[in-house]
This record gives structure tokens, sequence and C-alpha cells, in this order.
């Protein structure tokens, strides 16, 4: 399947696509965050326009929403969110989104991503740990 035009349509963002993820992000001041609310919701009726000429199906149920402020303006715009729709349902706004691999927030402070990360370590140690006696030494030593 062949999506290399599908960034035409959109005009007032940036498309990513890698694989099976498609992203489209906007840059704003964070007074214009109504304008931002315009710009995407525009950019996605036009994505709809695309997707129904190419036959296929936006699954809105899996689209999410999130405003990426930063540390500095967190307290600002904490209030805020994005009113996003496509085809009249509501994109669900979240706080923190996992794009690639990576859990992003929208202060962009990573402590999500180090704490799902050192789960996934602390397991992994745990069950080294737990098969060592089993091991032959040589085995142990790599």
């Amino acid at each position: 399947m062949f999506v290399n035009d599908m960034h035409l349509s959109i005009r007032n963002s940036t498309l990513d696509a890698c694989a099976v993820d498609t992203t489209i992000s906007k840059c704003s001041s964070w007074e214009n965050v109504p304008h931002l609310t315009q710009a995407l919701n525009q950019d996605l009726k036009r994505l709809d326009e695309w997707s129904a000429r190419n036959k296929m199906f936006i699954d809105s149920q899996k689209m999410k929403s999130m405003l990426v402020t930063g540390k500095r303006l967190g307290g600002l715009v904490a209030s805020t969110s994005l009113d996003v729709s496509l085809n009249g349902s509501n994109i669900e706004h979240v706080t923190d989104f996992k794009l690639l691999g990576i859990t992003l927030d929208q202060n962009l402070s990573f402590h999500r991503q180090i704490e799902e990360l050192c789960k996934k370590l602390a397991k992994r140690i745990g069950l080294l740990r737990h098969i060592s006696p089993y091991l032959k030494r040589n085995q142990c030593d790599i």
C-alpha cells in the first residue's frame, strides 16, 4: 500500500509516518491554542477526505491528542486541552503517550519513560538471578 501522497493533503501541520504510526504535529505559542486547535481540525478533516478517496479507514478510537507544553509552561496551560475531533467524534486528550517505544508526557520530563525502563530492567535482572544457579560456570562469565 502506498501512502506517499498523504502529506500533500496536510497544509497546516507536520505529518510524520513510520510503519503503522502516523503523527500530526503543529507548533504554536501558548496564547494561540484555539488557532492551533482549529488548524489541527482542518488537517484532520483533509486527512479524512484523503483516506476516503483512497478507500482507507481511520479509527478515531485509536487516535489521541496531547498538548506538549514543556516544564516551564506546564502550570500556565494546565487547564488547556486540545478539542480536536474526527467525523464528529472527539479525540481523547491524554497527558502521556507511548510513541515508537518511547513514552512522552506533556511536560517532556521523561519520568514515565524512566519508570517503565526501570521496571523492565528489574524483571530481567530478577529472571537472570533466578536462573543463574542452573547455569554452567562458563555461561555465567559472558
